[in-house]
């Protein structure tokens, strides 16, 4: 397996180990917002490298990483994961929709709601399922 890919998959699921330890703790000692950016930013993780692996193109890969699809928001790396494999159509994104969210429950982008992140967190969970075996991979396969 690529370098990039597997440093991209261990981030992802450290980001929603990271979440999940947070979400462990009781409700008043939650930092949500910790948890609800680390569970955004593995889904995020996981899309990017699904795309990776399914468009690697050593020639266009930057210092950075993922090129491309370094500065894609989670729904643009839906689509484009779409458009690859239609499975990807499935994945409901509205929980992460934190700006439409309502009062009380989001400040900016990120929840503040144990229940909304855990909701996020799920989603996380069925986009990492799609993702790993749509490349045929354990957790341990690349640890």
């Amino acid at each position: 397996m690529n370098q990039k890919l597997n440093q991209s998959l261990w981030s992802a699921y450290e980001s929603l180990r990271v979440a999940e330890r947070e979400l462990m703790r009781p409700n008043e000692d939650a930092v949500t917002l910790c948890a609800c950016q680390c569970t955004r930013n593995s889904a995020c993780e996981f899309l990017r490298s699904f795309l990776f692996s399914k468009t690697f193109n050593p020639l266009e890969i930057l210092p950075t990483g993922f090129n491309r699809f370094e500065n894609s928001s989670l729904s643009d790396l839906l689509r484009q994961c779409a458009k690859i494999d239609p499975h990807f159509n499935a994945i409901d994104l509205a929980c992460f929709d934190c700006r439409n969210a309502g009062s009380g429950e989001c400040e900016k982008d990120y929840c503040l709601s144990v229940e909304k992140v855990n909701e996020c967190f799920e989603r996380t969970h069925v986009i990492r399922e799609l993702v790993m075996a749509k490349l045929k991979l354990l957790e341990k396969d690349f640890r």
